[in-house]
């Protein structure tokens, strides 16, 4: 049995899993386009990589990991809300 696409009753769309998540995936490629998410990109970059020359502990990254993602969610909500 094969899992039909939802109607999506606000939009007036037929909507399943796999398209959502390509139209997410399309919010976060439109995100990059702005200015400050590919400079957060570059800080993130440069993040890790002083983390792996300084080699830093296992919580340290995750310290880090999570910081990084929490900027990139609030810059992709921002840009959302910007539009």
């Amino acid at each position: 049995m094969t899992a039909s696409p939802r109607k999506d009753s606000a939009q007036g769309k037929c909507q399943s899993l796999p398209h959502s998540f390509a139209c997410a995936w399309q919010g976060v490629k439109n995100a990059f386009h702005e200015r400050n998410m590919r400079i957060h990109a570059g800080f993130a970059i440069a993040a890790c990589v002083l983390g792996i020359i300084l080699g830093i502990d296992p919580p340290a990254w995750l310290a880090i990991m999570i910081c990084i993602c929490l900027v990139f969610a609030l810059e992709i909500l921002n840009t959302a809300l910007e539009a």
